[in-house]
Order: structure tokens, then C-alpha cells, then sequence
């Protein structure tokens, strides 16, 4: 009796967490498929990618793709920057979040593998530390400076680098446990 007690909490919790990514899910669904596509960037972009995008760039890509996007193009990137791109590195970090913590919990790892689920968070803070930075450096164009430029790319690549670990635990982990309920109902269907 005691241990079904104990355990109502851990489904309730567990409940929340599944709505809250659910919820979460639906909301990173709506940025990528709806609110991304709905900024208008010039033709001209020829294949360029915003810097946002990117694993790394220099400051030569900065000023060929500022140049690409012209005034117009540049004002709709700021715009995207300043109101989509604050919004979505809290949905996919908290996103990501939720799930590792979920996945760490379920396999009763650690804390110190349980520490490893701010790796999401930090990406979700390089992203809006790059997005800043790209804000600032369409506000001083095309007075851009070297230190500007590195600083972006640098924030970008950590950002993409700890969205791939993420990722790349959630992958760990997920795994086993998938494996786990296919026994399990590979098991039951014999019987």
C-alpha cells in the first residue's frame, strides 16, 4: 500500500511533464512550420544561409550576406531576430529539457548524468546570446568589427554543438528504454 502511495506522485509528475512537452512540441511545431516561413527574405539570397544557421562564419559571410539581404532583407531579419528568435531557443531548450530530464529520471541514472540535462538550457542561452549579437551587428552595419563577428560565430557554434549533445543523449537513453518495452511486449504477447 505504502509503495503505491509513493508512487502516484511519480505518475502525476510524470503526466504534467508529458502534457508540458506535448504542449511544447506543438508550440516548436508552430515556429518551425508557421512563423519562420511567414518572414519574406529577397530572392537574391542566391543559396545563402542567415547567420543563425550556420555552424561558424567570418566576418567576409557577415558583409556578403548583409550586402544579399539589403535594407529590406536586413530589417526583416532584425524583426525575425528581435521577436521569433527570443521565443524559440525557450521552446526547444525547455523542450529538450523536459525530455532529457524525463529519460534521466526513468533510468534512475546519477546526478551527475542528471546534471548533464542543462545542456539544452545552455543552448538555448548561446542562441539568444548569438541572436543578440547579430541584432548588434545589424544595428552597427556596416561598422561591423572583427570582435563582433567572432563573438557570433562562437555563440552559434556552442549553440549548435550542445543542441547535437543533446540530442545525442536523448538518442542514449531513449534508446534502451525503447528496447525495454519491445521485450515487454514481445513478452506478453507469448503468454
Amino acid at each position: 500500500m505504502d509503495q503505491q502511495n509513493e508512487a502516484r506522485p511519480v505518475e502525476k509528475v510524470l503526466k504534467w511533464r508529458s502534457f508540458f512537452i506535448a504542449f511544447l512540441s506543438v508550440l516548436w511545431l508552430f515556429f518551425a512550420l508557421y512563423v519562420f516561413p511567414s518572414f519574406n527574405y529577397p530572392d537574391t539570397l542566391d543559396g545563402l544561409k542567415l547567420l543563425d544557421l550556420r555552424f561558424f562564419y567570418t566576418p567576409d559571410d557577415v558583409a556578403l550576406l548583409f550586402a544579399q539581404l539589403g535594407e529590406e532583407g536586413r530589417h526583416t531579419y532584425f524583426k525575425q531576430l528581435l521577436i521569433a528568435d527570443m521565443f524559440y531557443p525557450l521552446i526547444y531548450s525547455i523542450l529538450l529539457y523536459q525530455i532529457l530530464l524525463m529519460l534521466l529520471t526513468a533510468t534512475a541514472r546519477r546526478r551527475f548524468f542528471l546534471k548533464l540535462s542543462v545542456l539544452p538550457l545552455l543552448a538555448g542561452l548561446a542562441d539568444v546570446l548569438e541572436n543578440l549579437n547579430i541584432i548588434g551587428m545589424l544595428t552597427s552595419n556596416p561598422k561591423i568589427t572583427t570582435a563582433q563577428t567572432l563573438a557570433g560565430s562562437a555563440f552559434g557554434s556552442a549553440k549548435w554543438l550542445l543542441v547535437l549533445s543533446s540530442l545525442l543523449l536523448i538518442l542514449f537513453y531513449l534508446l534502451p528504454l525503447l528496447h525495454l518495452q519491445i521485450l515487454k511486449v514481445r513478452k506478453s504477447s507469448r503468454h
